[in-house]
C-alpha cells in the first residue's frame, strides 16, 4: 500500500506523482523521489480521490489534465509558486472547492479548470496569465473575479452559468468578449464593456435575466447575433458613440438611428437579436 505512485518523465528524467491506495485525507505531495525532482501532479493523478486538502510543493511546475477532477470533498488547494500550467478540467467538480490561489507566475489555464466548482466565489487571475482556456470557470459560484494581467479575448463561455456572478474586474489589453462569455449570468445587473473592447461575440450576454443596464464603450465595432438576447430586464444600454450603427442581416445592411436613446438602443438589443449590429 501506498500514498503516493511516481512515473519518471522521458524528456527531462523527472517525476510525475499520482496518489497510491493509501492516500491520506490531506496529501502533502511529496517534492522529490530517490533525491530525483518531483515536477507534475499526473493527468488523473489524484482522480475522484477522497481527499479534503493538497498541498503541492514548490518545484511543480504543471498540474495535468483531470489531476483533481469529481475531487468532491475537495475544500482547499494550496499551489506553489513554482506552478506554470493547470491542465484541462484539472479541479471540475470539486464541489466543495472553496479556497485556491493562483500563484503570480502562473502562464496557462486549460479548458473547464474550474468548471462546476460550486463554493469557490472569487478568484484572482495572476499578471503573467497569458493562456485561459474555454469554459474555465463555466458554473462555477464565483461572485467576483479579478484579471491582473492582459488578454486580448475572454474565452468562450468563460463564465457560462455563473449565477451568482456580480463583478468582474476585466483585464487589460481585452479586444473580445467572447461566445457565451456571461451566458446565463442570472445575477449580473449592470455591465461596462472596458474601453478597447471591439467585438461582442454570440450569445455572450444571452440569458442575463437580471441585466438591466449596460454601457458600450466607442472602441466595439461589432455586436453579434444573440449577445443580448433573453435579457428581459435590459432597459437602458449607453452607446457611447451611438452614430453610423447598423443592423446587419447575411449580406444586408440597414441604418440603425436608435442608439443615441438608451431605452431604445436596450430595445434594439433585446428585440432585434437575430440581427447583428455593426460599426460603419
Amino acid at each position: 500500500m501506498e500514498q503516493f505512485l511516481f512515473n519518471k518523465i522521458r524528456s527531462d528524467g523527472t517525476y510525475a506523482v499520482s496518489g497510491g491506495d493509501a492516500l491520506p485525507e490531506e496529501p502533502i505531495l511529496p517534492s522529490k523521489q530517490k533525491k530525483i525532482p518531483v515536477t507534475r501532479v499526473a493527468g488523473e493523478g489524484f482522480k475522484k480521490a477522497p481527499i479534503y486538502r493538497a498541498v503541492i510543493p514548490e518545484g511543480i511546475v504543471h498540474l495535468g489534465d483531470y489531476a483533481f477532477e469529481f475531487c468532491e470533498l475537495l475544500e482547499e488547494a494550496v499551489l506553489p509558486e513554482s506552478l506554470r500550467t493547470i491542465g484541462t478540467a484539472c479541479f471540475m467538480w470539486c464541489e466543495r472547492l472553496s479556497s485556491i490561489r493562483l500563484p503570480e507566475h502562473l502562464a496557462a489555464i486549460g479548458p473547464y479548470a474550474f468548471e462546476n466548482c460550486s463554493e469557490l466565489t472569487e478568484l484572482e487571475f495572476p499578471v503573467w496569465l497569458k493562456l485561459l482556456g474555454d469554459s474555465a470557470c463555466g458554473g462555477s459560484g464565483l461572485r467576483r473575479a479579478v484579471f491582473r494581467g492582459s488578454l486580448k479575448r475572454l474565452p468562450y463561455e468563460m463564465f457560462r452559468d455563473c449565477h451568482a456572478l456580480e463583478e468582474v474586474v476585466f483585464p487589460e489589453g481585452l479586444t473580445h468578449i467572447g461566445n457565451g462569455a456571461f451566458k446565463n449570468c442570472t445575477y449580473l445587473s449592470d455591465m461596462v464593456i472596458p474601453d478597447g473592447v471591439e467585438v461582442l461575440e454570440s450569445w455572450c450576454f444571452e440569458g442575463c435575466l437580471s441585466l438591466k443596464r449596460v454601457v458600450i464603450p466607442k472602441s466595439v465595432q461589432l455586436i453579434d447575433y444573440r449577445a443580448f438576447a433573453d435579457c428581459p430586464a435590459l432597459s437602458e444600454a449607453v452607446f457611447e458613440d451611438p452614430a453610423d450603427w447598423m443592423l446587419q442581416n447575411g449580406s444586408q445592411k440597414m441604418p440603425c438611428r436608435g442608439f443615441a436613446s438608451p431605452d431604445m438602443a436596450a430595445k434594439f438589443l433585446r428585440n432585434a437579436c437575430e440581427l447583428s449590429f455593426i460599426k460603419e
